[in-house]
Protein backbone atom coordinates (compact mmCIF):
# COMPACT_ATOMS: atom_id res chain seq x y z
CA UNK A 1 0.00 0.00 0.00
CA UNK A 2 3.02 2.29 0.83
CA UNK A 3 4.38 1.64 -2.76
CA UNK A 4 0.65 2.47 -4.29
CA UNK A 5 0.43 6.02 -2.16
CA UNK A 6 4.00 6.81 -3.12
CA UNK A 7 3.70 5.90 -7.08
CA UNK A 8 -0.21 8.23 -6.67
CA UNK A 9 1.99 10.80 -4.46
CA UNK A 10 4.38 11.41 -7.35
CA UNK A 11 2.21 12.11 -9.92
CA UNK A 12 -0.95 9.77 -11.06
CA UNK A 13 0.93 8.69 -14.27
CA UNK A 14 -1.06 7.21 -17.33
CA UNK A 15 -0.37 3.70 -16.44
CA UNK A 16 -2.07 4.29 -12.85
CA UNK A 17 -5.46 4.99 -15.41
CA UNK A 18 -4.98 2.70 -17.96
CA UNK A 19 -3.60 5.00 -20.71
CA UNK A 20 -0.39 5.16 -22.63
CA UNK A 21 2.48 6.82 -21.73
CA UNK A 22 2.41 10.42 -22.86
CA UNK A 23 -1.38 10.36 -22.44
CA UNK A 24 -2.41 13.21 -19.57
CA UNK A 25 -3.93 11.77 -16.47
CA UNK A 26 -6.24 13.20 -14.41
CA UNK A 27 -4.85 15.16 -11.12
CA UNK A 28 -6.14 13.75 -8.16
CA UNK A 29 -8.66 15.54 -5.70
CA UNK A 30 -8.77 12.72 -2.97
CA UNK A 31 -8.35 9.43 -2.24
CA UNK A 32 -10.87 6.83 -0.89
CA UNK A 33 -9.88 3.95 0.63
CA UNK A 34 -12.56 1.36 1.33
CA UNK A 35 -11.97 -1.69 3.59
CA UNK A 36 -13.93 -4.81 3.99
CA UNK A 37 -16.60 -5.08 6.79
CA UNK A 38 -14.37 -8.08 8.78
CA UNK A 39 -11.07 -6.24 8.14
CA UNK A 40 -7.70 -4.62 10.74
CA UNK A 41 -8.44 -0.75 9.85
CA UNK A 42 -5.99 0.46 12.12
CA UNK A 43 -2.86 -1.22 9.97
CA UNK A 44 -4.28 1.37 6.77
CA UNK A 45 -5.16 4.31 9.03
CA UNK A 46 -0.97 3.61 9.92
CA UNK A 47 0.15 3.64 6.92
CA UNK A 48 -0.58 7.58 6.41
CA UNK A 49 2.03 8.35 9.47
CA UNK A 50 4.79 5.45 8.87
CA UNK A 51 6.41 6.56 5.95
CA UNK A 52 7.83 9.84 5.80
CA UNK A 53 6.97 10.87 1.76
CA UNK A 54 3.41 9.61 2.10
CA UNK A 55 3.12 11.50 4.92
CA UNK A 56 4.39 14.50 3.56
CA UNK A 57 2.24 13.80 0.51
CA UNK A 58 -1.13 13.06 1.89
CA UNK A 59 -2.75 14.42 4.73
CA UNK A 60 -5.49 11.78 6.56
CA UNK A 61 -8.91 13.33 6.59
CA UNK A 62 -11.02 10.90 8.41
CA UNK A 63 -12.46 8.21 9.05
CA UNK A 64 -15.95 6.42 8.20
CA UNK A 65 -17.50 3.06 9.35
CA UNK A 66 -21.02 2.04 8.25
CA UNK A 67 -22.80 0.06 10.76
CA UNK A 68 -26.25 -2.59 10.13
CA UNK A 69 -28.71 -1.08 12.33
CA UNK A 70 -30.90 -4.42 12.43
CA UNK A 71 -28.01 -6.24 13.16
CA UNK A 72 -25.41 -4.13 14.92
CA UNK A 73 -26.48 -5.69 18.83
CA UNK A 74 -26.05 -8.73 17.96
CA UNK A 75 -23.35 -8.79 16.32
CA UNK A 76 -21.67 -6.05 19.01
CA UNK A 77 -22.62 -8.06 22.24
CA UNK A 78 -23.38 -5.72 24.35
CA UNK A 79 -21.71 -4.23 27.63
CA UNK A 80 -20.26 -8.09 28.59
CA UNK A 81 -19.38 -10.15 25.87
CA UNK A 82 -18.47 -13.09 28.34
CA UNK A 83 -22.23 -13.62 28.31
CA UNK A 84 -21.80 -14.98 25.11
CA UNK A 85 -24.40 -12.22 23.59
CA UNK A 86 -22.17 -11.72 20.51
CA UNK A 87 -23.69 -14.06 18.13
CA UNK A 88 -20.32 -14.03 15.53
CA UNK A 89 -17.88 -14.56 18.48
CA UNK A 90 -15.53 -12.05 20.58
CA UNK A 91 -13.42 -11.73 17.49
CA UNK A 92 -15.86 -9.91 15.07
CA UNK A 93 -17.28 -8.20 18.16
CA UNK A 94 -13.55 -7.02 18.92
CA UNK A 95 -13.12 -5.83 15.61
CA UNK A 96 -16.24 -4.12 15.51
CA UNK A 97 -15.81 -2.12 18.31
CA UNK A 98 -12.11 -1.35 17.04
CA UNK A 99 -13.53 0.36 13.64
CA UNK A 100 -15.98 1.98 15.84
CA UNK A 101 -13.10 3.66 17.87
CA UNK A 102 -11.14 4.58 15.43
CA UNK A 103 -13.45 6.32 13.35
CA UNK A 104 -14.63 9.95 13.11
CA UNK A 105 -18.26 9.56 11.75
CA UNK A 106 -20.45 6.44 11.96
CA UNK A 107 -23.23 5.58 8.88
CA UNK A 108 -26.20 3.76 11.18
CA UNK A 109 -27.47 1.97 8.24
CA UNK A 110 -30.85 0.53 7.76
CA UNK A 111 -32.88 2.75 10.20
CA UNK A 112 -35.83 1.84 8.10
CA UNK A 113 -35.46 -1.50 9.73
CA UNK A 114 -35.84 -0.65 13.18
CA UNK A 115 -37.82 1.60 15.81
CA UNK A 116 -36.49 5.00 16.60
CA UNK A 117 -36.26 3.88 20.28
CA UNK A 118 -33.74 1.40 19.04
CA UNK A 119 -31.99 3.91 16.52
CA UNK A 120 -31.85 6.16 19.76
CA UNK A 121 -30.52 3.20 21.75
CA UNK A 122 -28.11 2.39 19.42
CA UNK A 123 -26.39 5.84 18.76
CA UNK A 124 -25.89 5.79 22.49
CA UNK A 125 -23.85 2.89 22.60
CA UNK A 126 -21.66 3.82 19.80
CA UNK A 127 -21.02 7.24 21.84
CA UNK A 128 -20.24 5.06 25.04
CA UNK A 129 -18.26 2.99 22.77
CA UNK A 130 -16.04 6.27 21.06
CA UNK A 131 -17.64 9.46 22.50
CA UNK A 132 -16.31 11.78 20.00
CA UNK A 133 -18.01 9.86 17.14
CA UNK A 134 -20.85 11.37 14.82
CA UNK A 135 -23.51 9.40 14.76
CA UNK A 136 -25.30 9.89 10.94
CA UNK A 137 -28.95 7.53 10.74
CA UNK A 138 -29.37 6.87 7.06
CA UNK A 139 -31.71 4.57 4.71
CA UNK A 140 -29.46 2.80 1.36
CA UNK A 141 -26.34 4.26 2.81
CA UNK A 142 -27.54 7.93 1.40
CA UNK A 143 -25.83 11.03 3.31
CA UNK A 144 -24.59 14.38 1.85
CA UNK A 145 -21.26 14.07 0.47
CA UNK A 146 -20.31 16.90 3.19
CA UNK A 147 -21.05 14.44 6.05
CA UNK A 148 -18.41 12.30 5.17
CA UNK A 149 -15.59 14.21 3.28
CA UNK A 150 -13.34 17.37 4.03
CA UNK A 151 -13.93 15.82 7.53
CA UNK A 152 -10.53 17.15 8.34
CA UNK A 153 -10.73 15.11 11.78
CA UNK A 154 -7.11 15.39 12.23
CA UNK A 155 -6.41 19.21 12.43
CA UNK A 156 -6.02 21.20 15.28
CA UNK A 157 -9.87 22.70 14.75
CA UNK A 158 -10.67 18.99 15.66
CA UNK A 159 -8.52 17.93 18.40
CA UNK A 160 -9.68 21.38 20.01
CA UNK A 161 -12.87 19.76 20.21
CA UNK A 162 -12.39 17.01 22.88
CA UNK A 163 -15.67 17.62 25.03
CA UNK A 164 -17.37 14.08 24.98
CA UNK A 165 -14.07 12.74 26.57
CA UNK A 166 -14.81 14.65 29.40
CA UNK A 167 -18.60 14.90 30.35
CA UNK A 168 -18.13 13.26 33.59
CA UNK A 169 -17.04 15.84 35.74
CA UNK A 170 -19.97 17.89 34.16
CA UNK A 171 -17.38 20.64 33.05
CA UNK A 172 -16.90 21.54 28.83
CA UNK A 173 -13.60 22.54 27.06
CA UNK A 174 -14.23 24.59 24.45
CA UNK A 175 -11.89 26.47 21.63
CA UNK A 176 -11.95 29.32 19.18
CA UNK A 177 -10.80 27.07 16.55
CA UNK A 178 -8.60 29.61 15.36
CA UNK A 179 -5.04 28.42 14.33
CA UNK A 180 -2.30 29.74 12.00
CA UNK A 181 -1.59 27.21 9.78
CA UNK A 182 -0.75 23.81 10.37
CA UNK A 183 1.54 23.02 13.03
CA UNK A 184 5.02 21.89 12.65
CA UNK A 185 5.15 17.92 13.49
CA UNK A 186 7.43 15.67 14.36
CA UNK A 187 6.62 11.66 13.80
CA UNK A 188 7.89 8.60 15.73
CA UNK A 189 7.14 4.66 15.89
CA UNK A 190 7.55 3.77 19.14
CA UNK A 191 8.34 -0.38 18.54
CA UNK A 192 10.41 -1.73 16.29
CA UNK A 193 9.10 -2.85 12.61
CA UNK A 194 -6.84 14.79 36.63
CA UNK A 195 -7.84 11.74 34.63
CA UNK A 196 -11.67 10.63 34.36
CA UNK A 197 -12.91 7.17 33.60
CA UNK A 198 -15.03 4.59 35.08
CA UNK A 199 -12.69 1.60 35.25
CA UNK A 200 -13.93 0.09 38.62
CA UNK A 201 -17.26 -0.60 37.69
CA UNK A 202 -16.48 -1.66 33.86
CA UNK A 203 -16.68 -5.76 34.03
CA UNK A 204 -14.24 -7.46 31.77
CA UNK A 205 -11.73 -4.18 31.15
CA UNK A 206 -9.15 -5.86 29.55
CA UNK A 207 -11.35 -6.01 26.71
CA UNK A 208 -13.57 -3.17 26.95
CA UNK A 209 -13.51 -0.14 25.01
CA UNK A 210 -13.54 3.02 25.62
CA UNK A 211 -11.68 6.60 26.20
CA UNK A 212 -9.87 8.17 29.23
CA UNK A 213 -9.23 12.01 29.29
CA UNK A 214 -6.20 13.26 31.09
CA UNK A 215 -5.64 17.24 31.76
CA UNK A 216 -3.09 19.92 33.50
CA UNK A 217 -2.81 23.04 33.62
CA UNK A 218 0.94 22.82 34.14
CA UNK A 219 3.57 23.15 31.26
CA UNK A 220 4.93 19.95 30.17
CA UNK A 221 8.66 19.18 28.22
CA UNK A 222 8.10 18.08 24.95
CA UNK A 223 11.01 15.75 24.95
CA UNK A 224 9.60 13.99 28.10
CA UNK A 225 6.25 13.68 26.56
CA UNK A 226 7.66 12.42 24.17
CA UNK A 227 9.51 9.58 25.85
CA UNK A 228 6.53 9.08 28.43
CA UNK A 229 4.35 8.15 24.63
CA UNK A 230 6.96 5.95 23.62
CA UNK A 231 6.71 3.67 26.91
CA UNK A 232 3.12 3.60 26.73
CA UNK A 233 2.92 2.54 22.84
CA UNK A 234 6.08 -0.43 23.79
CA UNK A 235 3.82 -1.56 26.98
CA UNK A 236 0.15 -1.02 25.80
CA UNK A 237 0.35 -0.76 22.32
CA UNK A 238 -1.68 -3.56 21.54
CA UNK A 239 -4.57 -1.86 23.44
CA UNK A 240 -4.22 1.84 22.21
CA UNK A 241 -6.54 2.44 18.61
CA UNK A 242 -6.51 6.37 18.61
CA UNK A 243 -5.02 9.63 20.85
CA UNK A 244 -5.40 12.84 20.31
CA UNK A 245 -4.80 15.94 22.31
CA UNK A 246 -3.60 19.72 22.90
CA UNK A 247 -0.48 20.65 25.31
CA UNK A 248 1.27 23.22 27.08
CA UNK A 249 5.03 22.62 26.35
CA UNK A 250 8.80 23.41 26.42
CA UNK A 251 11.12 22.54 24.01
CA UNK A 252 14.67 21.80 25.10
CA UNK A 253 16.25 25.08 24.26
CA UNK A 254 13.39 26.64 26.39
CA UNK A 255 10.76 28.09 23.78
CA UNK A 256 7.22 27.86 24.83
CA UNK A 257 4.66 26.48 22.99
CA UNK A 258 1.67 24.12 22.61
CA UNK A 259 1.69 20.96 20.89
CA UNK A 260 -0.90 18.90 19.33
CA UNK A 261 -0.70 14.98 19.56
CA UNK A 262 -2.39 12.96 16.93
CA UNK A 263 -1.96 8.97 16.87
CA UNK A 264 -3.50 6.03 15.17
CA UNK A 265 -2.21 2.53 16.95
CA UNK A 266 1.14 2.98 17.74
CA UNK A 267 2.07 5.52 14.87
CA UNK A 268 2.48 9.37 17.16
CA UNK A 269 2.89 12.53 15.64
CA UNK A 270 3.61 15.80 18.53
CA UNK A 271 3.23 18.76 16.04
CA UNK A 272 4.80 21.80 18.29
CA UNK A 273 4.29 25.61 17.92
CA UNK A 274 0.32 25.26 17.57
CA UNK A 275 -1.14 28.99 17.84
CA UNK A 276 -4.38 28.03 18.85
CA UNK A 277 -3.82 27.50 22.95
CA UNK A 278 -6.45 25.54 24.97
CA UNK A 279 -9.22 27.08 26.58
CA UNK A 280 -8.82 28.03 29.71
CA UNK A 281 -5.52 27.42 29.93
CA UNK A 282 -5.44 23.42 30.32
CA UNK A 283 -3.97 20.78 28.23
CA UNK A 284 -5.80 17.62 27.33
CA UNK A 285 -4.57 14.17 26.03
CA UNK A 286 -7.14 11.41 24.90
CA UNK A 287 -6.43 7.64 24.75
CA UNK A 288 -9.06 5.80 22.94
CA UNK A 289 -8.63 1.71 22.72
CA UNK A 290 -9.17 -1.23 25.58
CA UNK A 291 -8.15 1.30 28.10
CA UNK A 292 -11.24 0.63 31.31
CA UNK A 293 -8.81 -1.81 32.92
CA UNK A 294 -7.92 -0.24 36.65
CA UNK A 295 -4.85 -1.13 37.18
CA UNK A 296 -3.65 0.38 33.45
CA UNK A 297 -5.45 3.73 33.81
CA UNK A 298 -3.83 3.87 37.59
CA UNK A 299 -0.69 4.04 35.31
CA UNK A 300 -1.33 6.29 32.73
CA UNK A 301 -2.39 8.56 35.69
CA UNK A 302 0.63 8.77 37.28
CA UNK A 303 3.01 8.44 34.23
CA UNK A 304 0.99 11.77 32.72
CA UNK A 305 1.34 13.51 36.38
CA UNK A 306 4.84 12.80 36.16
CA UNK A 307 5.22 15.05 33.34
CA UNK A 308 3.60 17.87 35.19
CA UNK A 309 5.69 17.55 38.16
CA UNK A 310 8.52 20.20 38.33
Amino acid sequence: MVDALRRLAQGPGAEAFGQKAGDDAPALDGLLIECSGLSEVIPVAQTFFADPFVQASFQLDGVVCVCDAANFEAFEGGSDLAAGGAVAGAEVARLLREQLSISDVCLLNKCDLVESASRDRLSARMRELSPSIKVIPCRHGKVNLNQVLKLDAFSLEATLSLDAHFLDDGQRWHGDGQGTGRPRRQRFCPWPGGVRGNSESAPHAHTAFGSLGLETRDEIDVESLKEWLRSVVERHGDRLVRLKGLLRTRGHDGRRGYSVVQGVGGHIEVGEDAQAPPAGGSGRLVLIGRLLDADLQAELRAGFAALAAP
